[in-house]
């Protein structure tokens, strides 16, 4: 069966599905390779109903038309109309974001005090000046291995210092992150810790621990 004639064809930007994290709002682009109208119209398909939105002309960019969906809490499939041609259906998946949902903090005493470790609430770190903190994060969903080199990442930023400190997924357990086992430094200046946990799909903790 060959395809019908159109004066358009619609070709819909970004990856199927496309994902994006509960709450967010995502912008549905696409471009008209032939004719192009002023403007289309937007299918959305949820479960058990639908919604029809028009899509405008990005005016920045010849052939390409944006619509913004606001607060998005469920999946839905959307279709593209422009000029006299369709996209084919495209599927829209509502993920959550990771959040911290457990800290262990580990003091790795300095080394004049000849002391152990010692294990505090995340609470409760009054340190002595010198001391390490070593951690261990359960998030409440499995994160991507990520790099310091490339932005947003597995990390512990440090109030005060302002710095950012890298930690590790586990290999065998991708909820769990942590950071170098020998412990973070704690420059002068540092007065709290905030965790950002990032997944696989790269979104990042909105509001970090």
């Amino acid at each position: 069966r060959q395809a019908v004639p159109r004066h358009t064809q619609v070709e819909v930007e970004g990856d199927d599905p496309l994902r994006v994290a509960h709450g967010d709002s995502l912008t549905i682009a696409a471009r008209a390779i032939g004719v192009k109208p002023s403007a289309g119209e937007l299918f959305l398909r949820y479960p058990g109903s639908q919604s029809e939105f028009s899509i405008d002309a990005d005016p920045d960019t010849s052939g390409r038309y944006l619509r913004k969906i606001d607060n998005i809490t469920g999946p839905f499939s959307f279709i593209i109309k422009l000029n006299d041609g369709r996209s084919e259906p495209r599927r829209v998946e509502v993920v959550e974001r990771p959040e911290a949902i457990s800290i262990r903090c580990v003091q790795i005493m300095p080394a004049y005090v000849r002391q152990p470790d010692v294990e505090h609430l995340p609470g409760d770190l009054t340190l002595l000046s010198g001391s390490r903190l070593r951690l261990t994060i359960k998030s409440s969903k499995p994160l991507g291995a990520t790099s310091a080199a490339r932005f947003p990442f597995n990390r512990v930023h440090l109030s005060g210092s302002d710095r950012d400190e890298a930690l590790t997924v586990d290999p065998a357990d991708p909820t769990t992150a942590r950071s170098d086992s020998n412990g973070i430094a704690l420059p002068p200046g540092t007065n709290g810790l905030s965790v950002y946990l990032v997944n696989g799909d790269g979104l990042e903790t909105r509001n970090p621990t």
